[in-house]
C-alpha cells in the first residue's frame, strides 16, 4: 500500500472516462521530464488500477483498466467529519523496484453513485482524512496509508459513460 508523506501544491487535473479505458486522470507538473513510477494493484486478469508518481513520489495519473468488482449504490458517501487538505498526496516511494513498478495483487471496490465514483481498497475501511486535488479525492487511514480515491462532481454523462463501461467490463 502506498503510505502518504506529505501534500504537494494544487495542481489542475484533466478526468477522462471512455468506453476503452473507464477511468484516467492525469495531473500536469512542473517535472514533467522526471521519471514516472507506477503501483499496481488488482487481481491482474479482471481488475486492474494503475497509479503513476514522480520519482519524489507526487501523483501524476490514476488509470482505471478494467474491474469485475463494481457496485451501483444510492446513497452518497459519508466522509463529513473528516479533515480536507487541498492539493496532490506525496507518497513514499521507497518500496518501489528498480524497474518502476510495484504490484501489489488486492482487490478493489468500485463504488458508482449518482455524483461520483469511489474506488476502495486496503484492508482499513476507517478513513480519518481527504486530500482534495480539484475533483479527485484521496482517503487516507488511520495509518497514513492511501484506501480510497474518488472523483466527484460526475456530470451526467460522465455517470451514463462509467455505468456502461463497467456494465461492459464485467
Amino acid at each position: 500500500m502506498l503510505e502518504l508523506l506529505k501534500v504537494y501544491k494544487v495542481s489542475d487535473e484533466r478526468i477522462e472516462i471512455d468506453p476503452y479505458i473507464p477511468i484516467d486522470i492525469r495531473w500536469e507538473l512542473d517535472n514533467t521530464h522526471d521519471r514516472t513510477l507506477y503501483w499496481r494493484t488488482g487481481d491482474f486478469k479482471k481488475s486492474l488500477l494503475e497509479l503513476g508518481m514522480s520519482s519524489q513520489g507526487v501523483i501524476r495519473s490514476i488509470t482505471l483498466t478494467q474491474t469485475d468488482n463494481y457496485f451501483l449504490d444510492s446513497l452518497e458517501s459519508n466522509l463529513i467529519g473528516l479533515s480536507v487538505s487541498s492539493g496532490l498526496p506525496v507518497f513514499n516511494v521507497a518500496k518501489v523496484p528498480e524497474n518502476g513498478f510495484l504490484d501489489e495483487e488486492e482487490r478493489f471496490e468500485v463504488h458508482l453513485r449518482d455524483k461520483e465514483v469511489c474506488i476502495k481498497f486496503g484492508k482499513s475501511k476507517n478513513l480519518t482524512s481527504l486530500i482534495q486535488s480539484g475533483r479527485v479525492r484521496f482517503g487516507i487511514d488511520q495509518s497514513g496509508l492511501l484506501s480510497m480515491v474518488a472523483v466527484v462532481n460526475l456530470t451526467e454523462l460522465e455517470y451514463l459513460q462509467l455505468k456502461n463501461t463497467l456494465q461492459s467490463t464485467s
